[in-house]
């Protein structure tokens, strides 16, 4: 596997919030991953619904993911976009790219859909900032 696929998994293996919520990496390349998610009822809130900050922690990992491929970063200011809902036991597939990298600064885009369907979720940017 490439070094930015090692890098993802190993960053999964230590990122417990992620293996909490059963995130996993399917693939990653440089500035680029994609995470999944199988929705269960520990992802629901209290109207049954997929609880928002569920699909903003999968874009962050996912955004997170695809900028330590280009070395260690922190995030900065990000911001989603709710579109639609989802159904329990589905599969949510968020595609993270990165659409710049200027010299410690990068913004990744990440678009969240549904695995059957690829009907959009969310789409999510993030900044990040590198610590090195």
């Amino acid at each position: 596997p490439s070094h930015a696929r090692r890098q993802a998994f190993l960053i999964n293996e230590a990122d417990t919030a992620a293996l909490d919520l059963g995130l996993e990496v399917r693939a990653a390349g440089t500035g680029s991953v994609v995470v999944t998610l199988t929705v269960t009822e520990r992802h629901l809130g209290s109207p049954g619904q997929l609880h928002g900050s569920v699909l903003f922690t999968l874009a962050d990992v996912a955004a997170s993911y695809a900028s330590i491929s280009e070395g260690d970063a922190d995030n900065d200011p990000a911001a989603i976009d709710f579109v639609a809902g989802t159904q329990l036991g589905g599969v949510l597939v968020a595609t993270a790219t990165e659409q710049s990298l200027r010299g410690k600064a990068g913004i990744y885009d990440v678009a969240i859909r549904t695995g059957v369907d690829d009907r959009l979720i969310a789409t999510f940017c993030g900044n990040t900032l590198r610590l090195v």
